[in-house]
């Protein structure tokens, strides 16, 4: 059998895979499977579980995304995806709220030259390889950041509490001079928010941004999206939390420096 036809422009084709059959292919490679992608399978009952991963194996021998043979092989092509996915030099994760529903992250591996976006589908994922020069701009493209001007508006301090509530968020940042477009997003619930992981030698290094989109763009604390989440510890609403305007330029270098963590 031929290597796997990739969907889309030859410039930008993609694999379609369930999360039964990343999980499939990983094992098949012996790479640890991200707790994404190996969660949705692992939760089924052992009957379901079994079944799905049984017509996976089908499927993925009929799209020639798993050669058969003892043992089966699986092209280079699949390989090389698989292998960024789960050994990542540095992870990115994109979440995006409208009026407050998170929709699931747009993911992103990177090692070396090469980069994968994770996208998210029902049942499974899309994964579109890169070069990782690319990630910064294909980030910004999915994230929606534009040269937006920044906004006359001084940074406000205000309790975390505060933001808590679309009621008090309108009362508070209107007081304060911040642009009524930048309210309702706020108020609304329109967030955008990213985070950074960088595995060096050793060690670990991560990076944060989320923000509101105005008439310019305004950084919001992390505690107020998905990536909170990750932190285990109740946030503190009687914490003083600063929200800074920033042109679009600014966000697109701050975006860079999270990913150098050159401050």
């Amino acid at each position: 059998m031929s290597e796997p036809v990739l969907s889309g422009p030859r410039d930008e084709q993609s694999l379609a895979l369930s999360h039964a059959d990343f999980v499939q292919v990983a094992g098949l490679l012996g790479e640890p499977v991200p707790r994404h992608l190996r969660a949705p399978v692992a939760v089924y009952p052992r009957r379901r579980r079994e079944e799905a991963l049984a017509a996976s194996r089908r499927s993925l021998v009929e799209r020639a995304v798993v050669l058969p043979g003892d043992p089966p092989r699986v092209p280079l092509s699949v390989v090389r995806l698989t292998q960024v996915v789960c050994r990542p030099a540095l992870t990115v994760e994109l979440h995006r709220a409208v009026a407050g529903r998170w929709a699931p992250p747009i993911r992103y591996a990177a090692a070396g030259d090469a980069a994968v976006e994770v996208l998210p589908e029902p049942g499974g994922v899309r994964l579109t390889p890169f070069h990782s020069d690319d990630l910064l701009p294909r980030l910004g493209w999915r994230a929606g950041v534009e040269k937006l001007p920044r906004t006359a508006a001084a940074s406000v301090s205000v309790p975390l509490s505060v933001l808590r509530s679309a009621e008090t968020v309108r009362a508070a940042l209107a007081a304060a001079g911040v642009p009524e477009d930048a309210v309702a997003a706020l108020a609304g619930g329109d967030l955008t928010a990213v985070s950074v992981l960088s595995r060096t030698g050793g060690g670990r290094t991560g990076a944060e941004l989320a923000w509101a989109t105005g008439s310019g763009y305004w950084l919001v604390p992390a505690l107020l999206t998905p990536l909170a989440d990750d932190r285990g510890a109740e946030p503190d609403d009687d914490a003083t939390v600063r929200l800074t305007p920033l042109a679009g330029a600014e966000l697109i270098d701050a975006l860079y420096r999270s990913f150098t963590f050159d401050s």
